[in-house]
C-alpha cells in the first residue's frame, strides 16, 4: 500500500481471495487461479466500474496469463514481482493527475 499511495493516477486494485496465501505462494498452492480472479471481477463488479478490461498482474501469475485471458475475457498485462517496480512499468502514468 505504501508504493500504491505514491501515485494520483486513477486505478482500482482488485483483491483476489488466496485463502491467505501471498500471490507466490498461491500460485504454488493453486489459490490464485483464473477463477479466483473471475469471480474477483464478478464479485466486485469491476467491469461497471471501468471503461477497459485490462488487468495488471504480478511477474509470478504469467504461468496462467492465457488462462486468465481466456476466463475472463479480459487483457492481463503481466507486471513486476514487486510493487516498487511498478513505478517503473507504467512510467508517465504513475503520477500522472486526472485532468
Amino acid at each position: 500500500m505504501a508504493i500504491l499511495s505514491t501515485t494520483t493516477a486513477p486505478f482500482y486494485l482488485l483483491f483476489v481471495d488466496c485463502l491467505g496465501h501471498t500471490v507466490d505462494m498461491a500460485m504454488v498452492y493453486q489459490t490464485f487461479t483464473a477463477e479466483s480472479v473471475l469471480k474477483a471481477i464478478d464479485d466486485t463488479q469491476l467491469a461497471s466500474r471501468v471503461k477497459h478490461r485490462k488487468l495488471i498482474l504480478p511477474g509470478v501469475t504469467a504461468p496462467i496469463k492465457s488462462d486468465i485471458e481466456a476466463k475472463t475475457g479480459w487483457t492481463v498485462r503481466v507486471g513486476p514481482s514487486c510493487a516498487g517496480e511498478l513505478p517503473l512499468l507504467l512510467g508517465e502514468l504513475w503520477c500522472k493527475t486526472q485532468g
